[in-house]
């Protein structure tokens, strides 16, 4: 990766050559290049900056959202120990899904355990996002 003071100069020596040529060679040209180029430099820095922050910011979602993924339980195969380690879930209600799925098979669909006694579309809402199939 280039560091920023290289394309700083490398900006500022292609702007500066541009109104080098003879059509353009005064000294007040000459400034404007400079501070053009200073602001180019400027610019670009700040948008390396921009995007190191957003690579950042995709690393640790990216993380976020595989330690999310380690957490869900599958809802077809998980017994009711761990169906009770889901919050809002409780031992009761884990009895209540793995008899449920005993019975009627597989859940296809997360609104099918509305189907279960004890859920309701509050805690159905809630407990959504540990659930995986």
């Amino acid at each position: 990766m280039i560091s920023k003071q290289v394309k700083r100069v490398v900006l500022a020596s292609a702007v500066l050559a541009l109104f080098s040529t003879p059509a353009f060679a005064t000294e007040e040209v000459a400034a404007e290049a400079a501070a053009v180029a200073d602001k180019a430099g400027e610019v670009a820095d700040k948008a390396c900056a921009k995007a190191g922050e957003i690579s950042e910011k995709a690393a640790g979602l990216t993380k976020q959202a595989a330690a999310l993924a380690d957490k869900m339980v599958n809802i077809n195969t998980a017994d009711a120990s761990t169906l009770a380690a889901i919050p809002g879930v409780g031992e009761t209600l884990a009895q209540a899904i793995t008899k449920y799925r005993e019975m009627n098979g597989s859940f296809s669909q997360v609104k099918d355990l509305l189907n279960v006694d004890g859920i309701n579309a509050e805690l159905l809402e809630k407990i959504t996002p540990f659930l995986k199939f």
